[in-house]
């Protein structure tokens, strides 16, 4: 695998990486640490410079990456865009991941979900880890039988990361209704029977994908939910005290020219656990 994590030096870029290095990646995996300078000021030559201070910080994230199956490398970057520097890295060494800390230190402290860790989600052509937790004990992974909630399902249950980690998939239905008192009887009848027939369908979508990963080797379990998608992923990644969200960029609505869905959006504002993001 090659693994791309975004460090800038902030405590949310060390979670990033600690929680990289307590994953158990494959034999010849490549971690390539990613630090983002801005360039220069005019007429200050090329390159920026890079005090020893920062060369220590990087070097030492490396050293500290050196753990079995892993060949970590260090990178220096000159942008001043930093999430637009990172997502071509990547592209251009073809990473299968990159892994980045959910806010750094442009990010005021209240916010909680900064630009970089967003532009990256939104704009990476790889899954895209946003950390919040050092370690990956409990997966939740949101399945509502789109292309890109598939490439997540075989993401799981092909990346060696993540076999042993118990796993619920959580299907959620959502049937949009009129008020009551606008319609009529055979209205809401119809309406609960939308609503019967969605649930059947979602029950059977979250058993397929459990089954799937429990073939892979992983302890899943399915579940199904009722109501707004990304307030029910969330609660369930709340109950379960998950570490990490799985799910698709964005769902069956959405358009192709949509990189990162509203849910998606959502979930990733809202999560007190790492979420993982997969294009189709």
């Amino acid at each position: 695998m090659r693994v791309v994590v975004a460090f800038d030096g902030s405590p949310s870029a060390t979670i990033a990486v600690r929680l990289a290095r307590s994953l158990a990646w494959p034999e010849a995996t490549t971690i390539r640490v990613a630090r983002v300078l801005p360039p220069p000021p005019l007429g200050a030559g090329a390159r920026p410079d890079v005090d020893r201070r920062t060369v220590d910080a990087l070097v030492s994230v490396v050293d500290g990456l050196r753990v079995r199956g892993v060949t970590p490398e260090a990178c220096i970057l000159t942008s001043a865009a930093p999430a637009d520097a990172i997502v071509s890295e990547a592209r251009r060494i073809g990473a299968d991941l990159i892994v980045v800390g959910h806010r750094g230190h442009g990010a005021v402290a209240t916010v909680v979900f900064g630009s970089t860790a967003r532009d990256i989600a939104e704009h990476a052509s790889c899954a895209v880890l946003v950390a919040r937790r050092e370690a990956c004990g409990g997966i939740v992974l949101a399945e509502d039988g789109s292309a890109p909630a598939y490439e997540a399902r075989r993401v799981l249950a092909s990346w060696p990361i993540f076999r042993g980690v118990p796993l619920r998939v959580v299907s959620v239905t959502h049937v949009t209704r009129p008020l009551l008192a606008a319609v009529g009887a055979g209205a809401r009848a119809a309406g609960d029977e939308r609503e019967m027939e969605a649930r059947i369908s979602y029950r059977r979508l979250a058993s397929e994908a459990a089954e799937d990963l429990r073939v892979a080797g992983l302890a899943a379990v399915a579940e199904v939910r009722h109501g707004d998608p990304s307030a029910e992923i969330l609660a369930v990644a709340r109950e379960r005290d998950a570490d990490l969200i799985v799910m698709g960029t964005r769902g069956r609505g959405g358009l192709d020219r949509v990189l990162l869905g509203s849910v998606a959006r959502s979930v990733l504002l809202g999560a007190n656990a790492s979420v993982m993001v997969v294009r189709a």
